[in-house]
Formats: structure tokens, C-alpha cells, sequence
């Protein structure tokens, strides 16, 4: 199975709660810029519920740019938590039947663990 390995940079996060009892629960957007085998940018729809202990999410993002060089769009399936030392760890699926363009077909999941930076390494396997 092919790898694909990149990096991303958050280009802006907006948070809206609509929950803050008896934990902050809010909707938040992310714009995502990628470099490396994945080139272009994404948004993503998460929903994050706070607590104590750090969050949890779950997320929708739409990737549209090029993988490998092969023009698309694809969406990706994002869950995961974040502790209370601000460590993420995420698991991510490409949602079947989602992709366009070239990606047409396209299949594919990874994961990845970090805590705050300037950009995040991201490598997932993928069938195309």
C-alpha cells in the first residue's frame, strides 16, 4: 500500500460554544495548508467536548489539492483526544467514495500524535 508523507500548518481555528455546562462543548473550524506528498489545503468541521482530563473530538475535513501529484478532493473521517498535557492523538479515515478528479476511488487511513507546533508531520497509507 502506498504511504503518503507531509506536513500541515493550522491556518486559522475558530471555536463556538454551544455547550458550557456541565462541560465547554463548542464547533470548531479549521483551515489546513499541506506540504510534501499532499499539496493544497483542507476545512475541517470538528466537535469538541472539554473537560478536566483534556478533549475529545470528532471531525469532517474536505481535503482539495494533489496527492503524488494527482488533482482532487477527498474527505476525511478525524477522531481523537487531546490530553491534559496537550498531546493529541488522532486516527483518521478517507471517507469511501469521496474522492474526485484523479483521486477518484481513493481509500486510505493513518494517525498521528502531537502537541502543539509550528507544523505536524502527517503520514497515512492509501489505495488509489
Amino acid at each position: 500500500m502506498p504511504t503518503a508523507n507531509a506536513t500541515f500548518r493550522i491556518a486559522s481555528w475558530k471555536e463556538e460554544p454551544y455547550s458550557t455546562e456541565p462541560q465547554k462543548m463548542v464547533q470548531a473550524k479549521v483551515e489546513r495548508s499541506f506540504e510534501g506528498d499532499l499539496q493544497g489545503a483542507s476545512h475541517t468541521e470538528y466537535l469538541m467536548a472539554y473537560t478536566p482530563a483534556g478533549a475529545s473530538f470528532v471531525g469532517l475535513e474536505r481535503f482539495s489539492g494533489t496527492l503524488h501529484g494527482k488533482a482532487g478532493t477527498f474527505a476525511l473521517q478525524r477522531e481523537g483526544k487531546v490530553g491534559a498535557d496537550g498531546i493529541v492523538h488522532e486516527t483518521f479515515f478517507i471517507v469511501p467514495g469521496s474522492g474526485t478528479g484523479e483521486l477518484e476511488g481513493i481509500s486510505g487511513k493513518g494517525s498521528w500524535d502531537s502537541g502543539h507546533a509550528d507544523s505536524y508531520p502527517l503520514t497515512f497509507e492509501y489505495e488509489l
